[in-house]
């Protein structure tokens, strides 16, 4: 990629994950915050992945289970501004096929009983057809652990963007955690 549109899609991308915390505080408390995150961090402004899931691994609870997911098909009738009518949004989010998949999975903590990561995700990544899967996981509050399983779009610019996608995911800790998470 010209070193001059890379520079440009960077400074995108930092725009756009710079307006999210205020958004997110305009909706704190709302159930469904994390499928209104989740969506913007996809959106090809911001990281352009095709299929995206975020997974919170509880090991007190001893469970690894599907907080919400993103399928850039399922979104491809809805448009408009998603912040404007969240409830709208939500509701649209939880028709979405992959999403229902995505929180309907359910595992043991893989912290809890010390299971490789990476073997965990692709068993998580087969479970969900992602085939060219990435991911990224970090701490959460409450000694809790966030995954973001992903699939890039086919035709993605996505040269050197992966420095940013942790800032960019950790943004899904600020959510608050929606009660049917917790077995």
């Amino acid at each position: 990629m010209n070193p001059d549109l890379l520079l440009e899609r960077k400074k995108n991308i930092l725009e756009h994950l710079s307006m999210l915390p205020r958004k997110i505080l305009s909706l704190h408390g709302h159930d469904n915050l994390t499928d209104l995150v989740l969506h913007e961090l996809c959106n090809e402004r911001c990281f352009n992945i095709d299929k995206a899931a975020y997974f919170i691994d509880n090991p007190d609870f001893d469970c690894l289970r599907g907080a919400a997911g993103h399928c850039r098909a399922d979104f491809s009738e809805h448009d408009g501004d998603i912040w404007q009518s969240p409830d709208y949004f939500v509701g649209y989010s939880q028709k979405s096929p992959f999403n229902q998949k995505v929180r309907s999975c359910m595992h043991d903590s893989s912290f809890r009983h010390k299971k490789d990561e990476r073997e965990t995700v692709a068993c998580i990544a087969q479970e969900l057809d992602l085939s060219r899967h990435g991911f990224y996981s970090w701490p959460l509050k409450n000694d809790n652990h966030g995954i973001f399983i992903y699939e890039r779009a086919q035709d993605s610019d996505f040269e050197g963007h992966d420095d940013f996608l942790p800032e960019g995911v950790v943004l899904l800790s600020f959510c608050p955690v929606n009660v049917s998470l917790i077995p």
